[in-house]
């Protein structure tokens, strides 16, 4: 029963509706490229994950300004996409048709301030303490997808220049996928650090290690665009709504349980043996353990997206872009812009906004156009690159199109 509600939402997701960036060129074929990057924190400086991916020893010059920004809760994510898309000409009524690749990095966790300081600074400080670790949490998910979809420019009206339409699906394979959430945790550190009491509750889904290919699924594609002929612009759009399939190998754990740890004794360091570490019991940490292995059905990572464009004159316009995530703990990103038209081929814009994974988000971008090529670049997080050791935020992306 279950594989035929799956195989249902597949079919359904068949029919859905990603939109056609340019709708004046809505159906002329082209080849697009594009690659966005965007690592983003509320507490995480871009000199302290820098060093993490590097394995640079983090000294004191890298930990402090995050120990300085650390809260109760933070948030983390990393955003990663490589595509490549071909738009072709009308082959039915007034539809094109598109296909393409995609691989994608999708990392979201939210982890408490306790955690960080036992990771990076050690228990020491919470002697007699509670160190809290309740609402930890950690998703990945690394998928490529192959693309498929039609769209086409609709009627207009009197005050309306252009509209058009873009439905598509995405058969997505996942590569690699785990999921951990603590939904209540805490270590507790005896005075003198004689003993440790740790309790935790919570699962963990990892997909099968030894494999490459572990998940299948679909999701479909929705947007529609509308540009008035006062210039202004609207768009709505749904990207990869839909779930996926992981192997039965994919391993879940439950624990739900309370451990105290004495440690042991050592009284020559300079004597150290096998024999010396014999009166753990690792069966303790284990005794409440659930494992098992089983498919699972994830709902996968999903986005909508609605943009409104206000020209202000000839030459500058005003945007407000609205972007929400469904994946771990994404708080709906808001990002206002200012653009100006240097001439009818080049443009840039200025960005600021908030939300996402990070708090505070400032960058720039530029289009230009030249006969048959168009090119979009742009840092939609700048600060994190520039100062590094103060900021979060880094994020940058390229798109190039050549039309036919």
């Amino acid at each position: 029963m279950k594989r035929k509600l799956v195989l249902g939402f597949v079919l359904l997701c068949g029919i859905g509706c990603t939109y056609a960036q340019d709708s004046a060129a809505a159906l002329k074929p082209k080849i697009e490229l594009s690659g966005t990057y965007s690592i983003n924190s509320t507490a995480l400086t871009a000199s302290f994950y820098q060093g993490l991916y590097s394995g640079k020893y983090l000294d004191a010059t890298i930990k402090d300004p995050v120990g300085k920004r650390i809260s109760a809760s933070n948030l983390f994510g990393v955003d990663a996409e490589a595509k490549a898309l071909y738009y072709g000409s009308q082959v039915f009524a007034q539809w094109g048709v598109y296909a393409g690749l995609s691989y994608n990095i999708d990392l979201g966790a939210q982890f408490t301030g306790d955690l960080y300081r036992l990771i990076f600074e050690g228990n020491a400080n919470y002697a007699d303490k509670i160190a809290d670790l309740s609402g930890v949490q950690v998703k990945y998910l690394e998928s490529q997808s192959i693309h498929l979809g039609v769209y086409r420019s609709l009627p207009t009206s009197a005050s309306t220049l252009s509209r058009s339409i873009q439905c598509g699906l995405n058969f997505v394979q996942g590569s690699n996928w785990y999921d951990i959430k603590i939904d209540k945790g805490s270590v507790f550190t005896e005075a003198n650090g004689a003993y440790l009491d740790i309790t935790m509750k919570g699962n963990m889904y990892q997909a099968d290690t030894l494999k490459s290919f572990n998940g299948v699924g679909a999701g479909l594609n929705f947007s529609y665009k509308v540009e008035k002929k006062n210039g202004r612009q609207f768009l709505i759009e749904a990207s990869n709504v839909g779930v996926m399939q992981w192997s039965k190998n994919t391993l879940h754990n439950y624990v739900d349980t309370t451990f105290h740890f004495d440690g042991f004794q050592i009284n020559n360091i300079f004597a150290i043996q096998d024999s010396t570490f014999s009166n753990i019991n690792a069966n303790t940490v284990t005794d409440n353990l659930k494992s098992e292995n089983k498919a699972q059905l994830m709902v996968l990572p999903f986005t909508v997206h609605a943009n409104y464009l206000h020209p202000l004159n000839n030459k500058m316009y005003l945007t407000v872009d609205l972007n929400y995530k469904y994946w771990s703990t994404y708080i709906p990103k808001l990002i206002l812009s200012y653009g100006y038209k240097f001439t009818n081929s080049i443009s840039a814009e200025v960005i600021a906004g908030y939300g996402g994974y990070g708090q505070l988000h400032a960058g720039v971008n530029a289009k230009i156009s030249c006969k048959d090529i168009q090119v979009r670049v742009g840092a939609s997080d700048l600060l994190g690159f520039i100062a590094p050791s103060s900021f979060s935020n880094q994020g940058a992306y390229l798109m190039a199109s050549y039309y036919f």
